[in-house]
């Protein structure tokens, strides 16, 4: 998914995030995506891993932005772990 394809909770999320790293802007850049590598950790002890990603949580939600490969959206019920 994209941007415009994001619910509009997580365009606000996304937006706070930016705004409180003083950025005047709601959507990412490619300098944005610092973070080499992002990997989850699921309770079956699966993993997914992304490169060049962004995380953001709420209390039940876990969303990767990615670079190149759009923005995933997870249900928390059943990550053990992020990093």
């Amino acid at each position: 998914m994209n941007y415009q394809d994001l619910p509009s909770r997580w365009q606000n999320r996304l937006a706070t995030y930016l705004q409180g790293n003083g950025l005047d802007r709601i959507t990412l850049r490619a300098g944005d995506f610092d973070t080499a590598r992002v990997s989850l950790r699921f309770d079956d002890d699966t993993t997914l891993n992304f490169r060049n990603a962004l995380v953001l949580t709420t209390s039940d939600e876990l969303a990767v932005f990615t670079e190149h490969c759009g923005y995933h959206i997870f249900d928390r019920v059943g990550i053990v772990s992020w990093d």
